[in-house]
């Protein structure tokens, strides 16, 4: 359960903002530009899958 304490803002392809919180999930496509801002000091885990 997400308390706030752990926050963090995805840019996506397609320019919109989605905060994401902890525990949560975010998907986004190689070769297209995305970017990911930290609003709070919080650890993240990338995972990248290569066909």
């Amino acid at each position: 359960m997400a308390n706030g304490d752990d926050m963090g803002k995805a840019l996506p392809p397609g320019g919109q903002t989605h905060l994401v919180f902890a525990g949560e999930a975010i998907i986004m496509r190689a070769n297209i530009a995305h970017s990911v801002k930290a609003v709070q000091k919080f650890k993240m885990l990338t995972i990248m899958i290569r066909p």
